[in-house]
């Protein structure tokens, strides 16, 4: 079974949580991350792998310099239907919903694994990335779309360091 391996990325200081028969327990907080490279784009993105989030979705920098028709094609709501707006921690953004025309590729270095007739959500803005930050802006592989059928991800942890990886079978 071919495997794409995904980082684990720290997105805070542990959480220190009091253990009801005393001691403490210290809770990592971890994102598995995984490069990923859009149709009509030879670079690669940052990719946050979230099963909780219901759809793909790439913020409007990212998206904005691929082409309608070529790399991708809107998918227009249903008449009458009023668009959503998507709603996370500390933001909200208006969004229209794309098939994407080429293949989007989650990568490790190794192995690719490639989808065409990925579903994703085009946001209109960006989400706040916060003031000094380096880190580039990312996007979120979402349950449905296309991109995660028939995958299973696979975590383990080290007995010897308590560290987590990840990998994506396919």
């Amino acid at each position: 079974m071919p495997r794409v391996r995904l980082t684990t990325y720290t997105v805070g200081s542990p959480l220190q949580v009091v253990l009801p028969a005393g001691g403490s327990l210290l809770l990592p907080q971890l994102q598995f991350r995984c490069p990923v490279r859009l149709p009509g784009s030879s670079t690669t993105r940052d990719a946050v792998i979230d099963t909780g989030s219901p759809y793909t979705w790439i913020p409007r920098d990212i998206w904005r310099p691929l082409r309608a028709g070529i790399d991708f094609d809107w998918l227009p709501f249903a008449a009458g239907r009023r668009p959503p707006v998507s709603k996370m921690a500390g933001w909200s953004s208006g969004f229209r919903m794309a098939r994407f025309l080429g293949p989007v590729e989650l990568l490790d270095g190794a192995t690719t694994l490639s989808r065409v007739g990925v579903i994703a959500q085009m946001f209109d803005g960006n989400p706040p990335i916060p003031i000094g930050s380096k880190r580039p802006m990312h996007m979120v592989i979402g349950l449905w779309g296309g991109l995660l059928d028939d995958t299973k991800i696979a975590i383990t942890r080290k007995p010897q360091t308590g560290s987590v990886d990840g990998v994506l079978e396919f």
